[in-house]
């Protein structure tokens, strides 16, 4: 289940091109201090099996920068059978949103990864290095056709726009960049609906709606879907999309922001 816990951040283009992700969409100071803590469940059969949890913390680094911060592992009763440790950061910029670094190590099964980038966004620009470890890696100097977002800084992307404005089947822009590419999303904004949370009742919620990428454990034409709250702070509430094995769901546990 190699990185199952930020594939909810990763979408297939749906290919309307008139639309471009805007390159500034500073960032509410309501974030700072956040914290919030998923639950990662995986369906097999009828039965919904906890896996492990992610938690996102958002704070301030300087006077120009926030630092966003996703930390991610499997459940000690999991770890016989796979085991996943994972860090993920991004520097954002005050000005304008934009990731300026990102930085992931993770630890599968005591296989690690390391995945440095530098953005230069006002050049379109981007500096990876990428390998087993900062002491081993490969540099890649790739160019970009727009500003972009990082596996972290989406989550917080998404919670920018005011939904409240948009109609039914209106297309929310994303330029993603992941692992040496740049995939240019639109994802499907699906209206309003009450939405059943765990342990945490019921939510009134703005649904999203996407096609996935392929990836090792998801196929190419499955769909994304991700309820996000409708209040001040639009926290992402639930992911959930199929799997080749079953599905995947990431449900919010703990916000102390989270308001009915």
């Amino acid at each position: 289940m190699k990185q199952l816990v930020f594939y909810f951040l990763l979408f297939k283009a749906l290919l309307v091109h008139s639309q471009q992700m805007p390159c500034s969409t500073p960032l509410p100071i309501e974030f700072i201090q956040e914290e919030l803590v998923y639950d990662i469940y995986v369906k097999v059969g009828f039965i919904w099996i906890p896996i492990g949890e992610t938690r996102f913390t958002f704070e301030e680094k300087n006077d120009s920068i926030y630092a966003a911060n996703l930390y991610a592992k499997t459940y000690d009763a999991w770890n016989a059978l796979y085991k996943i440790n994972g860090q993920f950061r991004s520097h954002l910029s005050k000005r304008n949103g934009l990731s300026e670094h990102y930085l992931r190590w993770t630890d599968e099964n005591g296989v690690t990864s390391y995945d440095s980038i530098l953005f230069d966004q006002s050049n379109l620009k981007a500096k990876e290095f990428l390998g087993p470890k900062p002491t081993k890696h490969v540099v890649y100097d790739i160019e970009l056709d727009h500003c972009v977002q990082d596996m972290v800084s989406t989550f917080y992307y998404i919670r920018t726009p005011d939904y409240s404005l948009m109609q039914a089947n209106d297309q929310l822009p994303l330029h993603l960049f992941y692992n040496k590419y740049q995939y240019n999303i639109d994802m499907k904004f699906l209206g309003e609906e009450r939405k059943k949370i765990k342990n945490l009742g019921e939510y009134q919620a703005y649904k999203l709606e996407a096609q996935s990428i392929k990836g090792k454990h998801i196929d190419k034409s499955t769909t994304m879907k991700c309820w996000i709250s409708t209040d001040a702070q639009r926290i992402p509430l639930v992911f959930e999309t199929p799997m080749k094995f079953g599905e995947l769901r990431i449900s919010l546990r703990e916000s102390s922001r989270l308001v009915r």
